[in-house]
């Protein structure tokens, strides 16, 4: 039976979720202080080496509709454990690439078993809980998210001080072996063996697909939630080269930057888990796309402008922060809205977002690194996307949600 209480005595469960739900942050947080490191020892272009970090996050995202349609049929706990494993095994064979294309290959693998890890636990969680509960759920596993959002450019920051880029991947290695421990010791983890359906064929999960890409009810949170992540990437690629080669920050100045906005990202999750308590989902939704669009908006004056770094930063945060609370808002929404399998479902839209916000990523470097025109188009599309889905939203949902 599905739970409308959210229990919070197994704080241990939802830290480990939170950390699986969290290879975003960190394959790319970790990873993108480097960029300009990588540049130079591997003697590529800027495209290509914003491409190394793309193509992780193009691996998460079919890593997610993959092993999503997998979870509806095997039990998770193994599933899991294997993923796990291929992690630790990408991250090592990309600590020792010699060139940029066998790196590639190799953030690819990690990228689809980070995937993997994402939408078991996303699914799990929907399974638990609905609604408005659902909702908080998912802003507290932000918290977790953050909080690994923080510690990544941190612990980037201090392996780069004492080794070069590489050591970053041995220690996503490590955090890869620890996970996988925590997974085959924690008692609550017996659940994912719990929470899976059989499906006769494959067609009756392509069916499924079928079905909810013709359900608006769907398609519009998925959009939303897909076009907010647009805002993370889009910083991931381009704020590390124009911080550091326009605004003259080191790779270390740069990951405190990255801390910062860690911050931002947990009071966000924070804030709108508070105000859920008090208002309806749809309108903590726009008030967080409000706030999002205002703060794109200030960073691209300040770059079109050249304004002081601390304007840029306050952009930065008020641009990237909103992400976990209307992320997880949209999803719980989408979710809700679902027609079959759980798994399918969050796999569709952990697809949609990453290969959204992953193509986009290497078009902010298409001019070099030191322009901020194609940084500047991407957020201006990506503000007036988000208010027109934030009306459609409202059009459709608000009669739906009343009537609950």
């Amino acid at each position: 039976m599905t739970k409308t209480k959210l229990d919070l005595s197994h704080l241990s469960f939802i830290i480990l979720l939170g950390a699986m739900t969290a290879f975003g942050p960190m394959l790319s947080d970790m990873y993108s202080p480097a960029l300009p490191l990588v540049q130079q020892d591997l003697g590529t272009s800027t495209s290509q080496v914003q491409l190394t970090l793309s193509i992780a996050m193009i691996g998460i995202a079919f890593g997610q509709f993959i092993f999503g349609v997998i979870a509806d049929r095997v039990p998770r706990k193994t599933l899991v454990l294997t993923i796990l494993a291929l992690v630790m095994i990408a991250s090592l064979a990309s600590a020792l690439s010699s060139s940029v294309s066998l790196f590639i290959m190799a953030r690819l693998v990690q990228g689809l078993a980070g995937g993997g890890a994402i939408v078991i636990a996303r699914a799990t969680v929907g399974e638990l809980y609905q609604g408005e509960i659902l909702s908080r759920f998912f802003t507290a596993l932000m918290v977790v998210n953050g909080i690994i959002s923080i510690l990544a450019p941190l612990v980037s920051a201090l392996i780069l001080t004492v080794t070069e880029w590489r050591g970053i991947f041995v220690a996503l290695a490590v955090i890869g072996a620890v996970m996988f421990l925590a997974v085959l010791t924690h008692p609550k983890m017996k659940t994912l063996n719990a929470t899976y359906q059989t499906h006769d064929n494959f067609g009756d999960i392509f069916k499924d697909f079928g079905r909810l890409l013709k359900t608006p009810h769907f398609l519009v949170p998925m959009f939303l939630q897909g076009v907010t992540y647009v805002m993370i990437f889009s910083y991931g690629a381009g704020a590390p080269f124009i911080t550091q080669n326009v605004y003259g920050l080191s790779p270390q100045n740069f990951s405190m930057l990255m801390v910062l906005t860690g911050i931002g990202l947990i009071i966000s999750s924070q804030v709108a888990n508070i105000l859920l308590r008090f208002f309806n989902q749809l309108s903590v939704l726009a008030g967080l796309i409000v706030v999002q669009v205002l703060g794109a908006a200030l960073v691209v004056v300040v770059l079109l402008c050249h304004l002081p770094l601390p304007v840029l930063i306050g952009g930065f945060i008020l641009c990237v922060a909103p992400v976990t609370g209307i992320g997880p808002i949209a999803f719980s929404l989408a979710m809700q809205a679902r027609t079959g399998g759980s798994g399918s479902a969050s796999s569709l839209l952990g697809l949609f977002q990453f290969v959204l916000g992953s193509s986009i990523a290497p078009l902010i470097g298409i001019q070099g690194p030191e322009s901020v025109v194609p940084y500047s188009i991407v957020l201006s599309v990506t503000m007036i996307l988000l208010l027109v889905l934030m009306v459609l939203t409202r059009i459709l949902l608000k009669p739906a949600l009343n009537k609950e």
